[in-house]
């Protein structure tokens, strides 16, 4: 009898430790990798938003600029749209804008006030994106050129087509008071104030802030205090490289 009994006791103990087996293999296989986001990752992102070949806040502004008179009293709502194909992807912005022109008591033009609201789908290069901003900005008259005081807030979906193809959420705040442009678009100084905050669709995220440096025309340099790199940017391309400290 106590034989019996041992044997139905190591029969229920090997049926318990196949059940936890099998469960153990059910959880790894259910098990979700959370794939980190990198610092590539965030530096094509902000890039992306801002690149003006793929529709982002340089082609605002270039929409703008074609789009503006200095005649007192000037103002403008309404919509705009943009797009383009290439060869390996397109963009599609709708705007919801206004424009005011600001002149002084002698009618010579001080200011614009500019506002937008847009939607962009774009299939780029290296990532898709789904995203709206919301942004106001004064340009300001400084001879030949335009001095930019305001701000952008871009939320968005990008899904990347390189390295882990992971698919981020994004919420990126950018502002400057010292950016200079030229009147065909031309990016050539100040330095832009840059806030993000990425999550993953594998768990990850990150929050951070830091400053875009302009360098030469059109090319800023991206400094995130706890990257352990610099990531130079192109505004007009969109490029992205990496720098050593």
């Amino acid at each position: 009898m106590e034989k019996t009994r041992k044997i139905k006791l190591t029969k229920a103990l090997w049926m318990i430790g196949l059940f936890m087996a099998f469960v153990s293999c059910n959880d790894d296989d259910n098990e979700v990798v959370v794939v980190e986001i990198t610092e590539q990752d965030v530096a094509e992102v902000i890039a992306a938003s801002l690149s003006e070949e793929d529709g982002g806040f340089a082609a605002d502004i270039d929409n703008l600029l074609e789009e503006v008179e200095e005649d007192c009293g000037y103002v403008k709502t309404g919509s705009l749209t943009d797009q383009d194909t290439f060869e390996e992807g397109y963009y599609d912005v709708a705007y919801e804008l206004s424009m005011e022109v600001v002149c002084d008591d002698a009618n010579q033009f001080v200011q614009l006030n500019y506002s937008y609201k847009n939607k962009r789908e774009a299939d780029l290069v290296r990532l898709s994106v789904d995203s709206e901003v919301e942004s106001e900005w004064i340009f300001l008259d400084d001879g030949e050129l335009y001095l930019l005081n305001g701000a952008y807030a871009y939320n968005g979906q990008e899904a990347f087509k390189i390295r882990d193809e992971n698919t981020f959420t994004t919420a990126l705040d950018v502002s400057s008071n010292t950016l200079m442009i030229n009147d065909h678009g031309d990016f050539l100084e100040g330095t832009l104030a840059v806030s993000y905050s990425i999550v993953s669709t594998s768990g990850d995220e990150r929050a951070e802030s830091g400053s875009l440096t302009l360098t030469t025309t059109n090319v800023g340099l991206l400094d995130i205090s706890s990257f352990e790199y610099l990531y130079e940017i192109d505004i007009k391309t969109g490029d992205v490289q990496q720098i050593e400290r």
